[in-house]
């Protein structure tokens, strides 16, 4: 037996342990689920591209900072926004224009020795293998640092059932034998008008 055959089983029993009840998949999926409908809510109200540049100056100005309760991370996000209830895995939800804009963050126990690379690389293969249908495509990713803690923030696009292409901000990091996957997601037409208000949020991540 070869030296690279004897590190096989090990490699394996560690994307099997990422794999399982992963949130990044969850975190991406809902996104783009919580966009359509967001989507469906707006095509029946009178807001404007006008609206829509007043909404993003506002989020740009007024920031306000959410903690998460008894743990480590927190983020600054638009006080316009409006916070939803958390359910399992997530530690902040946020969302705007019902939905069509909005964010999730998830924390999950990985395996000790996972470094963001592994646990980034899990996700996505999760995804495709899960979903093809979605088409996930990433556009770019870039090495990025949350006030200390190594990160990587890819730009991503999927295409949902209606044919609408979602565009998701994705950053992803490992800290303390937790995996954190923030997912900001909305319209491919929207992505590039709130993008400034994206990377201000991430900016000020802290975990």
């Amino acid at each position: 037996m070869t030296n690279s055959d004897q590190k096989k089983p090990a490699k394996r029993n560690i994307w099997v342990s990422i794999s399982f009840g992963i949130f990044g998949l969850v975190m991406m999926i809902c996104g783009v689920s919580k966009m359509m409908e967001g989507a469906k809510e707006l095509s029946s109200s009178s807001e404007s591209p006008q609206d829509r540049q007043a909404a993003i100056r506002k989020s740009l100005s007024s920031m306000k900072e959410y903690k998460e309760p008894g743990g480590s991370f927190s983020i600054s996000y638009p006080d316009s926004w409006e916070l939803e209830p958390l359910t399992t895995g997530l530690i902040f939800h946020a969302r705007l224009y019902h939905g069509n804009v909005n964010i999730r963050v998830s924390k999950e126990d990985v395996p000790a020795t996972t470094t963001t690379e592994q646990y980034k690389d899990a996700i996505i293969d999760t995804i495709k293998k899960t979903y093809p249908q979605l088409n996930l495509k990433i556009l770019s990713t870039d090495k990025i640092d949350l006030h200390g803690t190594p990160a990587l923030k890819s730009i991503q696009t999927t295409t949902p059932p209606t044919k609408d292409v979602a565009k998701q901000m994705d950053v992803v990091s490992v800290k303390k034998a937790k995996g954190y996957t923030i997912t900001i997601t909305t319209s491919e037409e929207w992505f590039p008008q709130f993008e400034p208000v994206f990377n201000k949020m991430v900016e000020s991540v802290t975990l």
